[in-house]
């Protein structure tokens, strides 16, 4: 069995004591996906982790440097295919959100317009697909209160 833990700051160190439960079943194969970056102390522990117990690491990065057109056939394929509403998505998730609904002002954000939000929601889903159709896992673990 296959398992995909996406770890957060909020959930890391209760998914590494998980694993390191499900580490010893040799019918499981742990692999951990990370979306945003992690505090110091959390990304230590788990590469520490990882490498003690061989187990890979997918981190997304954006590194899109074209924030400026929007792939619309790929958006086209994620609404058809998905049954995912990319603008929801957006909505609720903590760092496309805040800048999207609050139209970027009174906030830091890494996005300098709209079109960027939706440009780099649209990296990240093709990264996970991708991910997750080389990895084909049996459980993807998303963590609770992360959009």
């Amino acid at each position: 069995m296959k398992i995909l833990f996406c770890l957060s700051n909020g959930n890391c160190q209760y998914i590494l004591e998980t694993s390191s439960k499900l580490i010893n079943n040799k019918k499981i194969k742990i692999s951990y996906f990370v979306s945003e970056k992690l505090s110091i102390n959390n990304d230590r522990s788990l590469i520490n982790f990882s490498k003690k117990n061989n187990i890979k690491i997918f981190r997304f990065k954006n590194n899109n440097n074209d924030l400026n057109n929007i792939d619309y056939k790929y958006l086209e394929y994620v609404d058809k295919n998905f049954n995912l509403n990319l603008w929801k998505s957006i909505s609720i998730d903590r760092d496309y959100g805040r800048a999207y609904i609050q139209d970027l002002d009174g906030l830091k954000s890494r996005f300098i317009s709209k079109k960027q939000i939706i440009i780099s929601a649209i990296e990240k889903i093709k990264y996970i697909e991708k991910m997750l159709s080389n990895l084909k896992p049996n459980v993807f673990f998303w963590p609770a209160v992360v959009a």
